[in-house]
């Protein structure tokens, strides 16, 4: 994403051909990106967004789940979605009343 948003910001659009492309993802990288993912079963997603609901303390937080990726299947994104809807939020809500 850091990637793409320097690429619509740094030329006039329509003038970015040597940007048509992202950039390599390298292992170190790909492990940064794997390390800060939520994801996983509902209850493991659920547990670490109420850790960052108890991170922030009195701080309102807003939380948006990302559950569309470029070329995803549109019925594997329509299940995300469900699940999310579903299971992960409302784990996330238990757990946050009863902290």
């Amino acid at each position: 994403l850091e990637w793409k948003y320097a690429d619509m910001v740094g030329e006039p659009y329509g003038q970015r051909s040597d940007r048509s492309v992202p950039p390599e993802l390298t292992p170190p990288t790909e492990a940064k990106l794997r390390a800060g993912a939520l994801v996983g079963r509902p209850e493991r997603v659920a547990e670490r967004i109420a850790e960052y609901v108890a991170a922030a303390g009195e701080v309102p937080m807003h939380f948006t789940a990302r559950l569309y990726w470029p070329g995803m299947d549109p019925d594997r994104q329509r299940e995300a979605l469900r699940v999310f809807a579903g299971e992960v939020v409302p784990a996330v809500r238990a757990r946050v009343a009863s902290a």
